[in-house]
């Protein structure tokens, strides 16, 4: 494993390597947050237990940790881009924060199994070639609510999951 050098950058620490760079934590106080473009990933409980309503995340990360925004219970927006480059969600990643909405980019590829647990989170835009299935108790994720899947294709709710039953819409 490569020796992490770490150091505060703005409102931020960080933990870099050769090959990777760790947005540790949140250290700062603002209400909306915009991650600056270069870091790789965002690390378990990085945002946990802050007052963050908005947070922009830049195409270059490409995972967000266990309980990265855990208990942010004024977090509503978690911003996106279609072009993001984003790969993995950590399990609890929005456990106790307020947000309704979720973009998949093309590139995604792995949740954990719990991702969505205690999380407010009804709308996925997929736009990758992951297929998102039920876990063993027939919920997406963890998530406890109704939770509708979009396609760039057809715009249209294909799966809707409802008190454990999945619903295909045709």
């Amino acid at each position: 494993e490569e020796d992490r050098a770490y150091r505060e950058e703005g409102n931020f620490l960080v933990g870099e390597t050769d090959t990777e760079k760790v947005l540790m934590s949140y250290i700062g106080s603002d209400e909306y947050v915009v991650i600056p473009d270069g870091f790789t990933s965002i690390a378990p409980s990085a945002f946990a237990f802050t007052n963050v309503r908005r947070v922009e995340i830049p195409d270059s990360v490409t995972s967000i940790g266990d309980e990265a925004f855990h208990s942010c219970a004024y977090l509503t927006e978690l911003v996106l881009s279609e072009t993001s480059g984003l790969r993995s969600i950590g399990n609890h990643a929005f456990e106790g924060t307020q947000i309704s909405s979720l973009l998949l980019g093309p590139d995604f590829e792995e949740m954990a199994s719990s991702a969505l647990r205690y999380s407010r989170v009804v709308e996925i835009y997929n736009l990758s070639s992951f297929v998102l299935t039920p876990n063993s108790n027939g919920k997406y994720y963890g998530a406890d609510t109704v939770l509708n899947v979009y396609t760039p294709n057809d715009g249209e709710s294909i799966i809707s999951v409802e008190e454990g039953a999945v619903v295909y819409a045709y």
